[in-house]
């Protein structure tokens, strides 16, 4: 507006005089100077306001490590959904927008304990109006060997359960456990989305062992998120690393969230472009028993 208006008052007084090339490169001057102020006003203006919207669009996300007191047994319920409940209070106070727990942090039987073990879990969402990615297991005997070419699809124990205020609640069933038996999954169930939507950005919740396949992360790739959460079990040292990499390098960001019972465990995350961020540093840490410690990502 300001550039508007110098070249305005600076042509009427052109128009209304003889000038000779001095008066001609000295009101030339003014109008280029009036041009010049008013850009410069209007780009800090404008880096001002990008930055602002950039800002209130941006999302915190909260991965986790959690120790194995109770891990897998379906008794312990009650103390991990108390360890829950506090990671999520947590969570609130530090403006987190999705909270994320590993593969098998709560452990209910088949049937009506597990449908209200879900249902407690997206309750308790709702009340602080955080998303949730969590995972959530049947008790588990000795895992089978799977045979080539058959699709066990009613023995993988494992489910991402996520809650968020813009969609229902949404629960997946593990479809790999390893790079071994991926081969058994069907084209479908690879191509299938696991896409939960938060402050408009797209995060997709992988369970434990589904990081290994080939297929399902050649989907994600096409589909390309903002982000990728994988909900593993246990920590398995650098073994997540290459694939959480792989993924990265396609422009999102990674995380993994998983059980380790030492203390200061790595958080493991990596940037766009395949640039490794993780850290055993915890921004929050639960009280009780189990202990979870959780790492905020903003700027997501």
């Amino acid at each position: 507006m300001e550039a508007l208006q110098g070249l305005e008052i600076s042509f009427c007084f052109l128009e209304g005089c003889k000038a000779d090339d001095r008066n001609l490169a000295q009101w030339g001057s003014i109008v280029s100077w009036y041009i010049i102020s008013g850009r410069k006003n209007g780009v800090r203006a404008s880096a001002k306001g990008s930055a602002a919207l950039r800002k209130k669009n941006q999302m915190k996300i909260a991965t986790s490590t959690v120790s194995c007191e109770g891990f897998g047994d379906s008794a312990a319920f009650e103390s991990r959904f108390a360890a829950f409940k506090e990671a999520l209070e947590k969570a609130k106070g530090e403006g987190v927008q999705l909270l994320c727990l590993p593969g098998g942090y709560f452990c209910a039987k088949p049937g009506a304990e597990f449908k209200k073990a879900k249902n407690r879990i997206v309750q308790e969402a709702k009340r602080t109006g955080i998303a949730v990615a969590v995972g959530i297991d049947y008790p588990q005997g000795k895992r089978k060997k799977f045979k080539k070419n058959k699709t066990p699809r009613s023995m993988r124990p494992s489910f991402a359960v996520t809650w968020n205020p813009q969609q229902r609640e949404r629960s997946w069933r593990q479809r790999s456990m390893n790079s071994e038996d991926q081969w058994c999954v069907s084209e479908e169930d690879c191509r299938r989305p696991q896409t939960l939507t938060v402050s408009g950005r797209r995060i997709e919740i992988l369970a434990c062992g589904e990081l290994f396949n080939e297929r399902i992360r050649k989907s994600i790739i096409e589909r390309h998120p903002r982000a990728v959460v994988d909900l593993s079990h246990r920590g398995q040292g650098l073994r997540a690393d290459p694939s959480l990499k792989l993924l990265a390098r396609q422009r999102m960001y990674t995380f993994c969230c998983t059980h380790a019972n030492i203390k200061g465990a790595m958080k493991r995350a990596f940037a766009p472009g395949g640039h490794k961020k993780s850290t055993r540093k915890t921004d929050s840490l639960t009280t009780g028993k189990p202990r979870i410690e959780m790492k905020m990502w903003s700027q997501i």
